[in-house]
């Protein structure tokens, strides 16, 4: 039966007050439990959302050297704070508890407060405590002392951890426990009871950690792959693990933690604080999505080289974020971002729900829905959805297809529908009113001359009309090996070669044994069989005749399928070495990861093997000359009564006001051209502040070669497309009796005669 989940997107109030330190906007009751024992009491306020409410910057020396307190916030006498160095000259240790809400200065520590050492690292404790880590070169040992006046060798503990001297940035204290940050090859943590001196080392790659009121460890850290978070539960009295987190959002970066709850900061890739379950480590939900704030996410984009971000709650509902970026010329630079609480006053007439129907809630779309919402607060979003997630309704495709597909032509979905990547079939959408015509909005949209037309043409019906728009691509292509094609007399145009003549090409490679390849892969991927997919999707559209039949088995089809037959198995068809050098195209590189990795292993690649590369779509069938494409398209529900809203909203969604939105997630390319160009600009800095700038040739070509790939990219959008998503069902009806033939299961007139009875009855159902 199916489930709806429905997800309200307005803001979250944070609404607990932390009985003896910070909280947020409702005094917890005496009697709930404490946060060792339970978890947080915070609630959800739908109309409650967050606005910019300004920035400070402070420019100079943070403290002796650099410390990650210095990112910090803290709490001092139930307020929000940050420790500042003001100190006049680079040797002076003085330094302030700053409050982040008027700037008003809690207290001083002077210069008397510290011992002649170097420190690597500061510490405010539950107790308005401040603890320094002394690591100087002249020491055997850390050391651990309390900043007051009149302290003295003998009062600071001697941390007995090996190798550690400089190597400690990071310090956390509770009770008779202290835990440091070691710093080698990886950077684990060191719990030191203080009463024995013993000491024991937790040997996670940590990322970031802290400790709360009630004894409790949290770490944040590596898996053994580096390629995802783990969050740690510790017990410092009981010296072992409670619980572990490690379904956490893919970048998590910061924690924060108070004597009534522990939050996190988790990058996916938009940054979101999530609150955390004591008990269990579970993360509960959201409380704030940066790109829900207006200017917020422009603020962030702008401090390209800063070294993370740390936030901090304080006791009237407000969130704090503080980023440090290094300046060349002052040191370090801090800026405090400060974001306040408001409540929305609407009547209940105004308010306008639109529902959203789709598999799973698409993060990426969500983020842009909350970018709407500041300027549109009388719309609430609610998600029709039957999966947590994108693996969920992989594991379930058909099921969901089939059950979409009911509820479509009953007219039971909501007023935008997921189209492509929920099991619809592009002929569901433009054969059929169950989908609004958008044709006329798009007409009139203010951003018409910033939309490709070429690309909605596919779900244009017979009827003319256009029943879905993309709202992302995802571009699909080859690397054309340009070095390679030049050196051969620049036989072909590389946006228009057809199957046919790549594989005369090889043939006559093949009869004169030279050494060179179609396409090249690297280990593991299954080439062969994806030039094989794409063969057959070049001609496969030509297969539909004027009068509606259909015929797939043409001559030209049995000519291809026999020479690729004669070529199959061969590393003149496809080489799984990845020598890009010695084939004429190679495939895309097939990273998990941000549009500009795309980039990074292009360059790295055109490097390695001393060639020109170039994106071209992939070769043309003998008839069709069009291209298979990928997008994600959303509608509007034919059945809506609300379609004016709905499609205001996936105005919004596609134009460059929504970035950085849906429109910029890992491996997609806005349709909007501002939006791209908004997405180059974004790349063209990742690129220059990234460990792989420079180190691939000189910058100016690095800059360039991004540019050229870029481009070509965005042109690729150009050349007309069959469709922009594989129709669903079609590799069974067309693929497999091929494939069969090809090993020698089926004759060539079986295979053909099997591939063009499924796909006949395929088109005509």
């Amino acid at each position: 039966m199916k489930k709806k989940m429905q997800l309200g997107l307005l803001g979250i109030l944070l609404v607990a007050v932390i009985a003896g330190g910070v909280g947020l906007l409702r005094p917890q009751e005496a009697d709930q439990p404490r946060e060792n024992e339970g978890t947080i009491g915070w609630q959800q306020e739908d109309n409650v959302r967050y606005k910019l409410a300004g920035r400070t910057d402070q420019t100079g020396r943070p403290f002796w050297g650099y410390d990650s307190a210095y990112e910090r916030f803290f709490t001092y006498q139930g307020q929000l704070c940050q420790l500042v160095s003001i100190g006049e000259d680079s040797g002076s240790t003085a330094v302030e508890l700053v409050s982040v809400g008027d700037g008003s200065v809690l207290k001083t520590y002077d210069e008397s407060c510290f011992l002649p050492y170097w420190f690597s690292a500061l510490y405010l404790d539950g107790e308005d405590q401040l603890w320094a880590l002394y690591s100087s070169g002249d020491l055997e040992f850390p050391l651990l002392g309390l900043c007051e006046p009149g302290q003295t060798l003998e009062d600071a503990v001697p941390l007995d951890i090996a190798d550690s001297a400089g190597q400690t940035p990071a310090v956390a204290v509770w009770g008779d426990f202290a835990v440091v940050q070691v710093r080698g090859e990886t950077s684990c943590l060191a719990v030191i009871n203080r009463t024995n001196g013993t000491a024991s080392i937790l040997d996670w790659d940590v990322a970031d950690f802290c400790v709360s009121g009630g004894g409790m460890l949290y770490a944040l850290r590596y898996t053994e792959q580096g390629t995802r978070r783990v969050l740690e539960g510790y017990s410092l009295p009981e010296g072992k693990s409670v619980w572990s987190n490690q379904a956490l959002p893919l970048m998590s970066t910061s924690l924060w933690s108070t004597e009534g709850g522990l939050f996190l900061l988790g990058d996916s890739p938009e940054k979101k604080i999530f609150p955390v379950d004591l008990k269990t480590g579970a993360l509960g939900e959201m409380v704030l999505g940066f790109w829900s704030v207006a200017g917020l996410q422009d603020e962030l984009d702008a401090c390209a080289n800063s070294l993370g971000v740390q936030f901090g709650l304080d006791s009237g509902g407000g969130i704090f974020l503080s980023c440090v970026e290094e300046d060349e010329t002052a040191g370090y630079v801090r800026m405090t971002w400060k974001l306040e609480p408001y409540v929305l006053e609407l009547a209940p007439e105004d308010i306008v729900t639109l529902t959203i129907t789709s598999p799973y809630v698409v993060e990426s779309l969500e983020s842009s829905i909350r970018l709407y919402q500041q300027q549109h607060p009388e719309v609430q979003v609610v998600w029709d959805v039957q999966y947590m997630s994108r693996e969920e309704l992989q594991a379930n495709h058909q099921e969901y297809k089939d059950q979409l597909a009911i509820r479509v032509m009953a007219g039971d979905v909501g007023d935008l529908v997921m189209v492509t990547g929920s099991g619809l079939d592009e002929k569901t959408v433009t054969d059929t009113d169950a989908f609004a015509d958008v044709s006329g909005y798009l007409e009139d949209c203010p951003f018409k001359e910033e939309l490709d037309f070429n690309l909605p043409e596919t779900l244009r019906g017979a009827d003319g009309a256009i029943r879905a728009v993309p709202v992302a691509i995802s571009p699909d292509y080859y690397l054309l090996n340009e070095t390679l094609w030049k050196e051969l007399g620049s036989p072909f145009d590389p946006n228009g070669v057809t199957w046919m003549e790549l594989l005369d090409m090889a043939l006559e490679w093949k009869e004169e044994g030279t050494d060179l390849s179609l396409c090249a892969c690297g280990a593991g991927e299954q080439l062969e069989s994806d030039m094989l997919t794409a063969l057959l999707l070049a001609n496969l559209y030509a297969a539909e005749q004027p009068d509606g039949s259909v015929q797939l088995d043409q001559p030209y089809l049995r000519e291809l399928l026999t020479k690729w037959k004669q070529l199959q198995g061969t590393t003149y068809l496809a080489r799984s070495d990845g020598d890009v050098g010695k084939a004429l195209f190679s495939t895309r590189p097939t990273i998990s990861g941000y549009f500009v990795d795309q980039f990074y292993h292009m360059a790295d690649r055109a490097s390695k093997y001393g060639v020109s590369l170039q994106a071209v779509s992939k070769p043309k069938g003998e008839v069709w000359k069009k291209q298979q494409g990928y997008a994600f398209c959303w509608a509007v529900s034919g059945s809506s009564e609300q379609k004016e809203a709905a499609w205001d909203l996936l105005q919004f969604i596609i134009s460059a006001k929504s970035l950085p939105g849906c429109q910029y997630t890992k491996d997609t390319l806005a349709w909007n051209s501002a939006a791209q160009e908004t997405v180059y600009q974004q790349l063209r800095r990742e690129w220059e502040d990234s460990i792989a700038y420079g180190a691939l040739g000189q910058e100016a070509e690095d800059l360039e070669r991004l540019e050229k790939n870029f481009r070509e990219i965005q042109r690729l959008q150009t050349i007309p497309y069959s469709s922009l998503s594989q129709p669903y069902g079609w590799y069974q009806a067309v693929c497999a009796p091929v494939e069969k033939y090809l090993q020698d299961g089926l004759t060539l007139d079986e295979a053909l005669e099997t591939a063009n009875a499924s796909w006949e009855r395929f088109v005509l159902e």
